[in-house]
């Protein structure tokens, strides 16, 4: 057994969790473990195995260095196992009664458990031992991170500003004032529309978007401004609705209607003869090019000179379906804004000069990073947790071992894996909603 310690959580668990949800997934063996009776073990079982992914998800990767942990998860491979064995003789017989229902021979009834078909009291059994070894890895676990924290001892950055890093934008001044002059120069009577593009996820599009639609020049010169996130979801109703959220004093003229056409009349007549700026974040769908057509149809109609729309994009495909104005690329922060940005989101201040051998491997993490915004505050967020130099220095390997190119995910990946075991949960069940949920 001692040969498991130093080695990685492999991927054969994984393997078998997948193999046996697979099992539940099948329509037909849903159905008949609930004519024999046996619907809530399984039922059990397969809530067992989201818990049992969760955990490997957390472990995935990482180093096995005690004995109870390694002893752990090779008692969860071999109860795995088990469980496969249960799904699969299952399947056997739902099969075997197929065929013999099929021949028109007398079946065994779903009330008769004993003999050829696993007992309930089975089942539950391997669910509960399950449960078990799943909760002693969790433990252990967090045991090891906690260990791990109190061997290192405690270490804090020097905090010397309490002012939020949202209270300044970095690096975007020259492009900020490049849109508004686009977005208050426009004199014509057609609706403009203006793309701010970058194909990379998390390099300040929205950022960028905010600054310029807080800017007082742009308050003073517009006499609405409108703000919606579009996401994957271009949906011409609920945009509008959105819409009319910041122009219509009363909800009530409103929100009871669902007819598209009546909400664009609504839209219409609330910003009849008024220069508005609306802001579409983030828009993904190209090819209903027709639904865009319908949807500026009522802002096309305000007879108002001067109107603007900004939107944000990672798309080329979506900027010259919708631009009538050529497009603002929006590229990665310069080295020298970057650098302050990343000192101001590790240390708390952009002019931090304290701990010389910490800004050394800032420095090598923060030119990896290519400018993106996102990615500073994702490997930043492991930083200063922690501000020992042997932690910095294992973020900075890892980063290093995941040789990104022009990825968000993988910094994001990074993030995850430092996180506590049950915040690793409570992220994997957000994660099922849709993107954009809203919670009530």
């Amino acid at each position: 057994m001692s040969g498991l310690l130093g080695t990685v959580v492999d991927a054969t668990i994984g393997w078998l969790v997948q193999s046996i949800l697979d099992n539940f997934f099948t329509g037909r063996m849903e159905a008949w473990t609930r004519e024999i009776g046996l619907a809530e073990d399984v039922e059990k079982l397969k809530f067992q195995m989201r818990d049992v992914q969760m955990v490997l998800a957390a472990a995935e990767g990482r180093r096995i260095d005690n004995m109870p942990l390694a002893l752990s998860l090779d008692g969860l491979r071999e109860l795995l196992y088990d469980s496969e064995d249960v799904m699969d003789e299952l399947d056997y017989y739902r099969l075997e009664q197929q065929i013999t229902e099929g021949k028109g021979c007398s079946a065994p009834t779903g009330t008769n458990l004993e003999g050829s078909y696993v007992s309930s009291s089975t089942l539950s059994s391997v669910v509960k031992s399950v449960c078990s070894a799943t909760s002693q890895i969790t433990d252990w676990i967090s045991r090891g991170r906690k260990r791990k924290r109190e061997e290192e001892g405690p270490a804090h950055c020097n905090m010397t500003t309490s002012v939020p890093i949202e209270s300044k934008v970095y690096g975007r001044d020259a492009e900020r004032d490049k849109i508004i002059e686009l977005l208050i120069n426009g004199k014509s009577s057609e609706l403009n529309v203006l793309p701010l593009v970058g194909a990379i996820g998390g390099v300040g599009k929205t950022t960028l978007a905010r600054f310029v639609y807080r800017d007082q020049r742009i308050i003073d010169h517009f006499d609405l401004q409108m703000w919606v996130c579009v996401s994957t979801d271009f949906n011409e109703a609920r945009l509008t609705r959105e819409i009319l959220e910041h122009v219509c004093e009363d909800r009530q003229e409103y929100e009871k209607i669902s007819n598209p056409d009546v909400l664009q009349n609504i839209l219409l007549k609330n910003i009849m003869h008024k220069r508005f700026l609306l802001v579409l974040d983030d828009m993904w769908e190209e090819k209903d090019r027709i639904g865009w057509i319908n949807f500026l149809a009522p802002l096309k109609g305000n007879q108002a000179t001067g109107c603007m729309i900004l939107a944000t994009t990672r798309r080329k495909s979506v900027a010259k379906m919708i631009r009538t104005i050529a497009d603002v690329e929006v590229n990665g922060l310069d080295g020298k804004e970057f650098w302050l940005f990343f000192r101001a989101c590790a240390f708390g201040d952009a002019s931090y000069e304290g701990s010389p051998s910490l800004q050394s491997i800032g420095k090598e993490i923060a030119k990896a990073l290519k400018g993106c915004p996102l990615a500073a505050r994702s490997v930043d967020a492991l930083l200063n947790t922690d501000c020992s130099y042997q932690h910095w220095v294992t973020v900075r390997d890892k980063w290093k071992s995941l040789e990104v190119a022009d990825d968000i995910l993988p910094i994001l990946k990074l993030s995850y894996d430092y996180l506590p075991v049950h915040l690793q949960r409570c992220f994997s069940y957000c994660s099922l909603f849709p993107e954009d949920y809203r919670f009530y």
